[in-house]
């Protein structure tokens, strides 16, 4: 019986840990993404240099009732902008962006999807 002990409660911090990947609340931004600049996905930057494509979701993307989470646009902006910090850009383009309802049995939440990519241009 000791030895179950363990092997029960990590597999609840698993379960519970599907969408709890995903931090709540708000996104702490890193020093300078406040500053990135975001383009629609019509406009084709000049003078910048492509660094990567990315993809950033927010929301519920497990199963049961721990991972019940509305996804939040706001999070997802605020994540690409550390994300563009991070690989030494500073302009990000959203070239897609998405949201839909994620039903699990037996809790339900909703999940935002931006795919994005980022650029280094000077003179921003």
């Amino acid at each position: 019986m000791r030895m179950q002990l363990p092997v029960l409660a990590t597999c609840g911090i698993l379960a519970a840990g599907a969408c709890a990947s995903i931090p709540e609340g708000d996104v702490q931004l890193r020093p300078g993404a406040a500053d990135v600049t975001f383009l629609s996905s019509q406009v084709e930057p000049s003078g910048c240099t492509r660094m990567r494509s990315v993809t950033v979701q927010d929301g519920c993307m497990g199963s049961g009732a721990g991972s019940a989470r509305e996804g939040s646009r706001d999070r997802v902006l605020s994540r690409l902008r550390n994300q563009t910090v991070r690989a030494g850009g500073n302009t990000v383009r959203i070239d897609r962006e998405s949201t839909h309802l994620a039903t699990d049995s037996p809790e339900s939440g909703s999940v935002v999807t931006v795919e994005a990519t980022i650029f280094a241009c000077s003179g921003t």
